[in-house]
């Protein structure tokens, strides 16, 4: 380890370590060699409550980007990555003159950003196996060469792979591609692992059953108890933001007697509940004097956690109910309907902006920015063949929308349908030659329908009129360009 590792290694371990089981998770972020690795849980919802064993990071829903299981006691999490896809290049080991999963084996993958190295291992964490798959991802490169030594040794060298796809690497330098599995065909009905469900009732503080009753689209919980100076100073203003939006308390009070008093002291005017296991269960551990207070959930439709705070004011809490609350609708207006639609695709709240767009293009199946929409939606919860489908019946009746044509091309691309996508890029070419996509995209879909005259000129017209892509057309090429 490098002195200037050793220090950051340093620096990230500098808390103490806590035993008790229920500590939140930490997550650091590596901005760069040699530099500092801050903790980014928090601000990544991935500061967990749960007793934490292990996590194993693969590709759930087969788009080329690696979403993330997260394992304790408590529960399994599957996290879906939904960040702007990148080049990757995925490979399997397949030894011939040694144990055949390769384990232990060393793999560089050199692109123009430069080298990574990997271990084949087939194991990560407590009692957790993983995929034997190495992922490399490369940016925005488009191919990338692979260097494999094999557990006795001996070494194989690779040239120019295209970027995007899985190979198996055989012993003695035979390569061959292999499809990239979706775990799920129908990722858009897989339920988010981030709900925060509550039940019908809950007892109150007077140990009686009463309904929750929550009856409505942005629910504001706030966990607290009697011997919390913080939670006793914010309950002014979630009485405050009380006024406008549905806000129920739940007390961590074994002592009844105690809570009953705080909430009279304090003035709340809300609803208070008794915690139960089941519910400190869902929202943080299984164990009540675990949990860190104050902490208020904001609840969103479908039962999603959309914020969380530590402890809260009621300016805090309005900025970001105005991000979750839907937006009133005029019955039966399209541009109504899709304005929510766009708002709620701009906060990332893709399946109720699937419900406002899919009503908004039933009444005008003529609007672009509706249907185009629509498709984005579903593109990023995976359900590119409904996105696929959403713009070529747009296309039916606004042939010359280019924005259509663009966004078709390019989740064709996504899909790996190369030769479907030609010719919507050739016309995007037509219609606006200097759009980057229809050249840089258009000649890699050649390049992957092994069109390569065809991708030389392309890239030659086009390096011409932009030199500043004579490193892009060369990474496309693998060679000087």
């Amino acid at each position: 380890m490098r002195p200037e590792d050793a220090a950051s290694y340093r620096e990230m371990h500098r808390k103490p370590m806590i035993f008790s089981g229920f500590e939140r998770d930490r997550l650091f972020f590596n901005v760069g060699r040699g530099k500092h690795y801050p903790e980014v849980a928090y601000g990544a919802g991935l500061d967990f409550d749960d007793d934490g064993r292990a996590n194993v990071a693969f590709d759930y829903d087969g788009d080329g980007d690696l979403d993330l299981a997260v394992v304790s006691l408590q529960r399994l999490r599957l996290l879906e990555n939904q960040s702007r896809p990148r080049h990757f290049v995925r490979l399997s080991l397949e030894a011939k003159t040694s144990q055949h999963h390769a384990l232990g084996a060393t793999v560089v993958v050199t692109s123009s950003s430069g080298a990574q190295r990997d271990y084949l291992t087939a194991t990560s964490g407590f009692a957790t196996g993983v995929p034997l798959i190495l992922h490399f991802g490369l940016g925005d490169d488009t191919s990338a060469s692979v260097s494999v030594t094999w557990p006795n040794g001996k070494r194989d060298e690779i040239k120019r792979l295209a970027a995007d796809r899985h190979y198996r690497i055989l012993e003695g330098g035979a390569v061959e591609q292999v499809p990239i599995v979706r775990w799920s065909e129908r990722l858009e009905d897989v339920a988010p692992l981030t709900s925060y469900a509550l039940p019908p009732t809950l007892e109150d503080l007077s140990g009686k059953p009463k309904p929750v009753a929550l009856g409505a689209d942005v629910v504001v919980v706030n966990f607290f108890a009697s011997w919390c100076t913080a939670c006793r100073e914010e309950v002014p203003q979630l009485t405050s933001v009380a006024r406008k939006t549905k806000v129920i308390g739940i007390s961590l009070d074994e002592d009844l007697s105690a809570a009953r008093r705080f909430v009279e002291e304090t003035g709340m005017k809300y609803p208070v509940y008794r915690a139960t296991p089941e519910i400190l269960g869902t929202f943080f551990a299984r164990q009540g004097d675990e949990v860190r207070l104050p902490a208020t959930f904001i609840i969103g439709p479908r039962g999603l956690a959309r914020a969380f705070f530590r402890p809260v004011t009621a300016e805090e809490l309005t900025v970001a109910i105005r991000g979750v609350e839907a937006i009133p609708l005029a019955r039966g207006d399209a541009e109504t309907l899709t304005q929510q639609g766009t708002y709620r695709l701009e906060i990332g709240d893709s399946f109720k902006a699937i419900e406002a767009l899919q009503l908004a293009a039933r009444l005008d199946p003529s609007a672009a920015p509706t249907r185009t929409n629509l498709a984005v939606a579903y593109s990023r919860i995976g359900a590119w063949d409904k996105a696929i489908g959403e713009l070529r019946g747009l296309l039916a009746v606004r042939p010359d929308h280019v924005p259509a044509i663009t966004n078709l091309a390019l989740a064709l691309v996504a899909t790996r349908r190369h030769a479907e996508a030609l010719p919507y890029f050739a016309q995007l070419r037509e219609k606006d030659p200097r759009n980057r996509a229809a050249n840089i995209q258009y000649a890699a879909s050649l390049i992957a329908v092994g069109r390569l005259d065809d991708a030389q000129r392309i890239l030659h017209e086009w390096v011409l009129m932009n030199p500043a892509d004579r490193a892009a057309a060369a990474a496309l090429l693998g060679r000087p360009f």
